[in-house]
């Protein structure tokens, strides 16, 4: 949006055409640039994996760096969810390649990149590494100054100066002031105008400026501050009173304080460092100083009544919202859903669900009342004809909005190109069987966006079938090698998420209540989540009879927990999970409850959408 000074209303710059990677649209923009030679904005589109450059009243975007399909990676042409960019006054751009731990430069008008800071692929707290930078900053002299979003483990803080927790955020900038003040408005809400940076310097948010707090309740946190030039990390504790430190309360009366040295009641897990940035002007030299100041949350979650958290500042209201079906009640009419059992997201968002049992998948459009079936036919009626499904399975969308579904009482995939009222059989013979050129009962599927290679979780032949564009017939990506726990083996399965980042398959084994990572080329799995042998349960590292899943920009993993009637969060490379949307064991049809989910899909926006598939409906959690 642009904004002139002064104005109540702004005017859509750039973007406004819904998610994409076309050059007419944007796919959650993050990081920005305005470069007045070229009267041109470069923006970073985290969800694309791309910097675009969008000349001001041009009609879309030219390419800078990454692929123009979204494709993620990590080679020099490649960035993975970059976040944020700064460019120097002759044109070279300068890229926070999030996901890579990377800095990247690329030359003005180049698009292979060097990286200057950070090494690929390879997260760390030394000198030479970064862990998620997102973002970068030249000062005058055009030193590199990267600010990080880190996860560490702590056990005690360290004693430093006081600082007050005022919730959290990501990118605040801060100018100095002399001294720290409180100002406390008629109703008894509390407004921080400044928070200390020592007791001789001080910071004052200007975003907004000043930081009410109001009546919000705030987790128990602390700052910490990371000296530009050191690898050393000094903790400070929250100050905020008169709560009781581990019990944060509505804030009323705020007072800063230095914090008891011989403290230890302060314990750390998995802490959240959320970017604030400050920067500080000192001596007649006019010297440039960068300090980063991070809110550590005070455990890996935190719940109340109405929101889920996560230790990357993800968030969920844990209350969703009927977004597809009636809830309780099946049918075919077309505001009724039949144990819906997949889910994809188009380009603008709009929901497309595997209506199993009435063997149709349907259209619905954000706060529509009803569906419109785009594949099978809208009465329910199944068939192995080109316009008819049967227990179509899984689903998966182009960029065009062309579907593939898993037709598994039919043993094929079908493609429906958008608007057809017929498809086209692209995988299997329509008769069960084990050749490479058959399926058995095929369920979830993936595509890489970049090859528009199929992957099809062929369930009762215990394999993962690979389908080049245009093939007619297909590879064994993983499995085949029997029913069993092995890491050569799977074992039915159902959800497939295709990472081009790792060139992996997330794959969910059902019976083995298992997801494992398998690498294309290798010859067996790693274990993601669950228990290696197979064994179901309901702690926070099993899950019990998994069906699908799915994975955020970050490479966080979604796990639709089916017998636990649950949602689960893992952080990537993370075995312990974080129950996001359902109660652990209890069925119900309420907005907190799920029945046997089977699917779990994430639109640009990061909100969560459930197969609720024992209540006939489709569920929205709204991220925030």
């Amino acid at each position: 949006m642009r904004y002139a000074s002064g104005a109540s209303s702004g005017t859509v710059a750039a973007g406004g055409n819904g998610a994409g990677p076309l050059t007419t649209q944007l796919y959650s923009p993050t990081g920005v640039y305005f470069d007045s030679s070229s009267n041109g904005l470069f923006i970073t589109n985290v969800g694309a994996n791309n910097i675009v450059c969008w000349v001001l009243s041009a009609s879309g975007w030219t390419l800078v760096a990454g692929n123009p399909a979204g494709s993620m990676g990590s080679t020099p042409t490649l960035l993975y969810s970059s976040y944020g960019l700064t460019l120097d006054s002759v044109g070279n751009v300068y890229v926070a390649d999030s996901s890579n731990d990377r800095i990247q430069f690329f030359s003005a008008g180049q698009t292979n990149a060097t990286t200057i800071a950070g090494a690929t692929g390879i997260a760390g707290a030394t000198n030479q590494l970064l862990y998620y930078p997102y973002a970068v900053a030249l000062d005058s002299t055009l030193n590199l100054i990267p600010i990080q979003l880190l996860l560490r483990n702590f056990v005690k803080p360290q004693p430093a100066n006081g600082r007050v927790d005022v919730g959290h955020g990501i990118g605040c900038m801060f100018n100095t002031m002399a001294k720290p003040t409180l100002k406390t408005k008629p109703n008894g809400n509390v407004q921080v105008q400044s928070i200390p940076e020592a007791w001789i310097t001080s910071t004052k948010y200007t975003a907004p400026q000043p930081m009410s707090l109001q009546s919000k309740k705030i987790r128990n946190g602390e700052y910490r501050k990371m000296p530009s030039g050191s690898s050393s990390v000094s903790v400070i504790t929250d100050c905020v009173e008169p709560s009781s430190k581990n019990n944060a309360k509505n804030i009323k009366n705020v007072k800063i304080m230095k914090p008891n040295t011989t403290s230890s009641k302060m314990k750390y897990s998995k802490v959240l460092l959320v970017v604030l940035g400050s920067v500080a002007i000192f001596g007649s030299m006019g010297a440039l100083s960068i300090g980063i100041y991070s809110l550590v949350t005070r455990s890996a979650t935190s719940t109340n009544s109405s929101t889920t958290n996560t230790s990357l500042g993800l968030r969920w209201y844990t209350t969703g919202s009927i977004v597809a079906g009636l809830g309780g009640v099946h049918g075919s009419a077309s505001n009724q859903l039949y144990s819906p059992i997949s889910l994809a997201l188009g380009a603008s968002n709009e929901l497309y669900v595997a209506d199993y049992n009435n063997n149709r998948i349907q259209k619905w459009v954000s706060g529509g009342a009803t569906g419109s079936t785009v594949a099978g036919q809208p009465d329910g009626v199944s068939g192995s004809t080109l316009f008819h499904l049967a227990l179509p399975a899984g689903i998966v969308l182009d960029s065009s909005n062309n579907l593939y579904v898993s037709d598994s009482a039919n043993h094929r995939v079908q493609l429906w190109l958008n608007g057809s009222s017929s498809g086209t059989t692209i995988a299997g013979t329509g008769t069960l069987g084990s050749s490479l050129a058959q399926l058995n009962t095929p369920r979830g599927l993936a595509r890489g966006s970049s090859t528009g290679t199929l992957y099809i979780a062929d369930s009762g032949n215990h394999r993962l079938m690979r389908y080049a564009s245009g093939a007619s017939s297909g590879t064994v990506a993983a499995g085949g090698n029997g029913a069993g726990p092995l890491t050569t083996q799977l074992y039915s399965p159902t959800g497939v998420y295709f990472d081009s980042s790792s060139n992996g398959l997330f794959i969910v084994n059902e019976p083995a209540s298992t997801v494992v990572r398998w690498v294309l080329g290798a010859t067996g799995w790693t274990l993601v989540a669950g228990h290696p042998a197979g064994a179901p349960g309901s702690t926070s590292t099993m899950l019990n009879r998994p069906y699908g899943l799915t994975c955020d920009p970050m490479g966080n993993l979604y796990v639709a927990d089916t017998s636990n009637s649950r949602i689960q969060f893992f952080l990537a490379g993370q075995a312990n999970a974080t129950t996001i949307a359902g109660v652990t064991g209890t069925v119900g049809a309420t907005g907190v409850l799920l029945y046997l989910p089977y699917a779990v899909a994430l639109d640009s926006e990061l909100n969560l959408y459930v197969a609720d598939t024992s209540n006939q409906r489709v569920v929205k959690f709204t991220r925030y």
